[in-house]
This record gives C-alpha cells, structure tokens and sequence, in this order.
C-alpha cells in the first residue's frame, strides 16, 4: 500500500519536475527572479523526491 502511494506520488512529482525543467530549457524564464524560483522549485522537487522514496524504502523494510 505504502509502495503504490509513494509509486502515484513520485510520479506527480517527476510529472511536474520535468514540465519546469523543459520550460527553463525553452528560456521560458522571464527574468532572472523567475529563472531562481523555478530552480528552486526543481531544487523542492527533487529532495522531496529523495525524501519520499527513501520513506518507501524504510516502510517496505519495516524500518521507522
């Protein structure tokens, strides 16, 4: 259960990482405060990421 909440949630994540990722690649950035929230937005992203998968694999083992 836990596997396939984490599974959906990393999904949505990895989904919207890479929808901002794209949109700096394309210059969508509008200046140079737009160009930094969204790195820090990929930056949010990508740790919850690590923080979720690393919680899944804890759970799975039965570890707290």
């Amino acid at each position: 259960m836990v596997d396939q909440f984490a599974a959906a949630l990393v999904k949505m994540i990895r989904y919207e990482l890479n929808n901002r990722a794209d949109d700096l690649a394309s210059g969508k950035a509008q200046s140079m405060e737009g160009y930094r929230e969204s790195c820090g937005f990929i930056r949010g992203l990508a740790q919850a990421e690590e923080w979720i998968k690393d919680l899944a694999t804890k759970a799975e083992k039965g570890d707290e």
